[in-house]
Formats: C-alpha cells, structure tokens, sequence
C-alpha cells in the first residue's frame, strides 16, 4: 500500500513546495519510510509537484502510482515484442511504457486495483486515474486555478483544503453508512469515480468515464454468450488466476471457499488467516480450519478478545478519515495486519455477496 499525493498550479498561486512535506507524513501509514520527492516541472506559469515519482526525462514524463496492475507479465510481454525496453520489474515503470503506447487509453489496457497521476511535460498535461471499482483511493480539492490530489482526504488538508463538514454527506453517512461520490464528509474535497480518469490542461479538469460494468449482458465473456454459470466461474476463474498471490482471508463460508477452490485448481501455494473471538460459541473456525485443510493450505489461526478490536477502532477512523460502518471492517483490518507479516496481497470473499445479488 502506498500514498500518493500532489498538484498542479499556475505558478503565481502554487503551493509551498514543502507542503508535500506535510501531505506525505499525513499519509505515513501508507508509504512508511518510502522518501517521497517534490518538484517535477515548473516555469513561469505552471508548477507540477507529484511525491514518490518515477522520472523518464527523455521522455518528459513523471508519475506515482498506487496499487498493483494485475496483468502486469501480460503487458509487459506486449510492449516488450512493440520494442520497449524494460531496466527491471517495476509497475511504474511499466505504467510509463504502457502510457507512452497509449496515452489516455492505458486505462484501457490495466486490470487491478490502481490509483495514479502522470505527468507529461511534452502535453503540458496531467493524467489522474482510478481502477475499475474504485478500489483505490484518489481524492480531489480544486481552489485558486489549482488541483490537488491525494490517497486521502486529510493529506488534501493539509495542502489547504478547508475542513469544513459538508452537511449533506454527513446526512447520507448517517442514513446509507457511507457517502456516495462525489461527495466526502469535507465541503470541499471530492472523490474520483471508480472507472474514470481526469486529464487536467490548459487549467481545467476534464474527467471521464473510460469503463461502467456490463450490466446489460452479464452472460457475455469474451465476446461471447454463455450461460450464467459458466459465465460467472470463468471470470472469476480469470480474476483469481490475475491476483492470486498466495494469500487468502478465509471466513469459513461460502465466498471465500470458493476462492480457496480456485487457488487450489490453479495450483497457487495458499496462506490461509482466520480470525476468532475468545469464548465464542459460533465461531466460524471450525469450518475455515475444515476449508484449509481440505486444499492443504498453510494455515493460521488469530484468536482475540473482542475489546482488542475496539482498541483499534480510534487508529483506523483517523486513517480512514470517515466513521466506520459495518463492525467487520474492524476485523478485517486485524485480519490484514497479521497477514501482511507473511504475505504482501491476499484475497478475501468481501464483496462476493454484491457480485452474486447476495
């Protein structure tokens, strides 16, 4: 998990280089000690600031990314036989190649959960973009002539942005448990929409949709028709094949057993992390324990008292910069930390219910 944060401003109304400062310890909990730089281009009427980057200054090209671009070995397979040369395995560097074919349309070309911002001096123009659904975060506050960007809400801040309540999101926090974009709990900072990208030149952001779900033929992959069933196990077959990377936040039920179906038949090594509360009498790690043993997979076992997880709950809504709405993303999270100190990505059975209508 990284941050990323930055903007672009008229030169006579940019922003103190060294609020990027403040922007990335905002943002610590995401990047750690990754050193974040500053400055990418500026004249005298523009200044581009983007923190964590990747240069190419041939190519006049600068860019951050957060997240993981899942057909990663296919792409770079691709522009490999188009004639690009690669110095190493790096997805930021990918992403510059991939761009550097595409244009705007790399979002096109990208599966996975992605957040990022490139800059291309050639254009005098830079590209923000989010991953299909949103899994990544990217936070917008315009003021002055000027965009800034960030991971999160309290980075924008930060650089500035008033924090002010925006009362019509709190109302819909309060009634939805969450607050449809574009809007945040923040008056003046708004949210990327899954799916979309936003080109920002000649002084205005122009933002547009480049993917919305095919809900008008669910039983179409590839082109072709199917029936719903085959249909769905083969994207999801497809899906797993691109993320799986041998770690699975196994519940006990349905979701993500199917999921530890699938790392199995694709032959992945799994790491297996259930979660369980002390004296409870319906716990569900009977069945995980059931579910890992039945694949082999090298399993662990966290069992806590409940009050550990309130504990945490002050941490994770400052990180998260919103209340949280279900008690299981308490556990999710706990689940997540232990995780990551064996294994770097997992897979969890969250959102299988919205996929399958429940």
């Amino acid at each position: 998990m990284a941050g990323i944060a930055g903007w672009i401003a008229s030169a006579r109304r940019a922003a103190d280089e060294n609020a990027l400062g403040a922007m990335a310890a905002a943002l610590s909990h995401r990047h750690g000690d990754e050193p974040l730089s500053g400055l990418v281009d500026a004249d005298e009427r523009r200044q581009v600031v983007l923190g964590a980057t990747l240069r190419d200054e041939a190519a006049g090209i600068a860019l951050v990314l957060d997240g993981s671009i899942a057909n990663a070995a296919e792409l770079r397979a691709g522009l490999a036989k188009r004639g690009y040369a690669f110095s190493g395995t790096s997805q930021p560097e990918l992403l510059l190649r991939a761009y550097q074919q595409w244009d705007k349309d790399v979002v096109k070309q990208l599966r996975g959960g992605f957040a990022f911002a490139i800059w291309d001096a050639r254009k005098d123009r830079l590209l923000i973009a989010r991953d299909r659904f949103g899994e990544k975060p990217l936070y917008l506050h315009e003021r002055d002539g000027a965009l800034y960007f960030a991971s999160e809400p309290k980075a924008l801040l930060k650089a500035g942005a008033p924090a002010s309540v925006d009362p019509k999101a709190l109302w819909d926090c309060l009634a939805h448990r969450y607050v449809p974009g574009p809007r945040t709990l923040f008056a003046g900072i708004r949210k990327l929409a899954p799916g979309s990208y936003g080109l920002w030149q000649f002084g205005k952001l122009r933002e547009v949709r480049y993917w919305t779900a095919p809900d008008r033929n669910p039983h179409t992959t590839n082109g072709k028709n199917s029936d719903p069933v085959s249909g769905f196990l083969e994207v999801l077959e497809e899906a797993v094949k691109q993320q799986a990377s041998g770690g699975l936040l196994l519940s006990g039920g349905i979701d993500s057993a199917v999921l530890a179906a699938l790392m199995s038949k694709l032959g992945v090594q799994t790491r297996t992390y259930s979660l369980g509360f002390e004296g409870d009498k319906r716990s569900e790690l009977p069945h995980a324990a059931a579910v890992a043993k039945h694949y082999s997979t090298q399993h662990q076992e966290i069992l806590i008292a409940p009050r550990e997880l309130l504990s945490s709950l002050p941490r994770l809504v400052a990180q998260g910069d919103a209340p949280l709405p279900r008690p299981s993303h308490l556990v999710a999270a706990r689940l997540a930390s232990e995780a990551s100190r064996t294994t770097k990505t997992v897979l969890s059975g969250d959102g299988c219910d919205e996929v399958r209508g429940g």
